[in-house]
């Protein structure tokens, strides 16, 4: 079973936002590119598919950036790799707020998104 996730990461500053998904998923040289919407971060490998791309609301561009994805895993271990996004920002002032929810072999929800702990 997979697990989605969307949240956000509450910070305006990319770089910072670019360091800690560079430690929660390993890759130092993940990059980020502009695009006409702003900054956006894709990644994908064997564990986890991701977008991540600077919010905008009513006003233009957004002080956070929205980020959704799957984690190609069971349950309890994709909830301890997303608890670890949380956790890469520890010590930057930056929260990350997410929520989940499982996805059934057909890539339907089984159910309400949750919020991560």
């Amino acid at each position: 079973m997979n697990v989605t996730f969307t949240g956000v990461i509450n910070s305006d500053d990319f770089e910072v936002v670019l360091d800690g998904l560079r430690r929660w998923l390993g890759e130092p040289g993940l990059q980020g590119r502009e695009r006409l919407s702003g900054e956006q971060v894709t990644f994908e490998d064997a564990r986890v598919a991701l977008i991540c791309s600077r919010s905008f609301g009513s006003r233009g561009v957004g002080h956070d950036f929205l980020i959704e994805g799957t984690v190609f895993d069971d349950l309890d271990p994709a909830l301890r790799f997303l608890a670890a996004l949380r956790q890469a920002y520890v010590g930057s002032g930056v929260t990350a707020e997410l929520e989940y929810g499982e996805m059934d072999a057909d890539g339907m929800p089984t159910g309400e998104g949750l919020e991560l702990p």
